[in-house]
């Protein structure tokens, strides 16, 4: 199922002939979670700013 997860990534960040096949995951796998650490960040703070403009009435 990872491999799934990771497919659009592979032909975004596509391995090279010289590179360690051991390493992609571990890279893919780290690049995958902070960028979904990053969306929830981002939902969260759109989340805050919809809470805080009900508050002020905009």
């Amino acid at each position: 199922k990872l491999e799934m997860v990771l497919a659009p990534f592979t032909t975004l960040f596509p391995l090279d002939n010289a590179e360690d096949t051991n390493s992609f995951l571990p890279e893919r796998t780290n690049f995958l979670s902070h960028s979904l650490q990053q969306l929830d960040r981002i939902d969260s703070l759109s989340e805050q700013v919809g809470f805080l403009e009900e508050r002020i009435g905009a």
